[in-house]
């Protein structure tokens, strides 16, 4: 059971070398993008172009003239950096890829549940809730959908808010602490195309009910 700090449920999920978390074939095609950095202690995303040139830290702070976020490779080329946290800013409006945040206050059935849940990468997060990043495939797109990825920042769902849909500007560190028994899904088995349907009329409908209330 949750007390309040740490999960245990995944305990034995243990963190990959960043060579395995980079040829995660979903990472793989993310990490083209320059929207990495790492995350200090208390999660702030830091300037990773300002710290690999200088080795100092201060926070990402985008604007017009400043860029403080880079592609994976470029971090991966330090060999400093190795046992380093990833972060990344999730745009789901070009990507097409969004976050499902499972909070370890979670009930152990529903942490069960997502973890089996087809995903192109699951991780079990710091205080052993999880993180699944999923990119939607084109086949699966709709005008209702594309305006849901586009607009989305995020969407809460659960009694204290459990679980979390995170699809655009926010930042998601990484523990690398993947679970290496669960194969990346490309969603083509009649199962996994299943269950992202579903997925996706869950969140439309969560997106539904967000328009109605903010309106």
């Amino acid at each position: 059971m949750y007390d309040g700090t740490t999960n245990d449920l995944f305990q034995h999920v243990t963190v990959q070398p960043q060579a395995d978390f980079a040829q995660n074939p979903l990472i793989a095609e993310l990490s083209n993008y320059p929207y990495w950095t790492a995350s200090d202690p208390k999660k702030m995303p830091i300037d990773m172009r300002h710290f690999l040139n200088t080795k100092t830290i201060r926070p990402a702070k985008l604007s017009d003239d400043s860029h403080p976020l880079v592609t994976l490779h470029a971090i991966d080329s330090d060999p400093n950096m190795e046992g380093v946290n990833r972060a990344f800013r999730l745009s789901a409006r070009l990507t097409r890829a969004f976050m499902v945040d499972v909070e370890p206050k979670a009930s152990d059935e529903t942490l069960k549940k997502w973890a089996k849940w087809p995903a192109q990468y699951t991780e079990v997060s710091k205080n052993g809730g999880l993180h699944l990043l999923i990119q939607i495939p084109e086949s699966f797109m709709d005008d209702e959908l594309e305006d849901a990825l586009n607009s989305l920042i995020q969407l809460k769902h659960g009694d204290s808010n459990e679980v979390e849909f995170l699809f655009n500007d926010h930042y998601i560190t990484f523990t690398k602490r993947m679970m290496t028994d669960k194969q990346p899904s490309d969603f083509t088995s009649d199962y996994d195309k299943e269950a992202l349907e579903r997925l996706i009329v869950f969140i439309k409908g969560l997106a539904t009910q967000k328009r109605l209330y903010d309106e």
